[in-house]
């Protein structure tokens, strides 16, 4: 084992290069790989460019998961709610899992210019863990689930989440 703190293949900001399964098992197993990635000579690595951060990849601080099945009313008021809120750097994705009752049109008809909601429409229900695996897994530094079960007030809604 070696000193890497990678918990995944993907970006690493501490040899700032991107590591596929296979190099990330070596940086994880091989102190020889791992030592190589130390001296900014590994696989992947230029040493020239500017270093990243995780910020770099994704401006926003906290990612709010909006996970809807024929919810329209609940849908309406969670995300007034949230974009409400006063937290400074924050994106919400909605996550729409096929439905039937005019969610879909709506998001689309009110948001898809809006830099701070992203929404995925799905042709079929996924359930949730997918849309949590596809959107924790973008590099967010912090995540939260907003359900119909958790609908806080504008001022604690984004907070709460993290």
């Amino acid at each position: 084992m070696t000193s890497c703190e990678c918990q995944a293949p993907g970006f690493c900001f501490r040899h700032q290069c991107l590591k596929s399964t296979h190099w990330w098992r070596l940086c994880r197993t091989r102190p020889d790989c791992f030592l190589r990635w130390e001296e900014l000579a590994g696989p992947g690595q230029d040493p020239s460019r500017q270093r990243l951060t995780p910020f770099d990849l994704n401006p926003w601080s906290m990612t709010v998961l909006m996970i809807t099945h024929q919810r329209l009313d609940y849908t309406k008021k969670t995300l007034r709610a949230l974009l409400e809120s006063d937290y400074p750097a924050f994106e919400i994705v909605v996550w729409d899992n096929a439905l039937s009752d005019g969610t879909q049109q709506w998001l689309v008809e009110n948001f898809a210019s809006d830099p701070r909601v992203s929404i995925l429409l799905s042709n079929r229900n996924l359930g949730v863990a997918h849309p949590m695996n596809v959107v924790w897994g973008n590099g967010s530094n912090s995540t939260g689930c907003q359900d119909r079960q958790r609908h806080a007030p504008p001022s604690r809604s984004v907070a709460q989440a993290g």
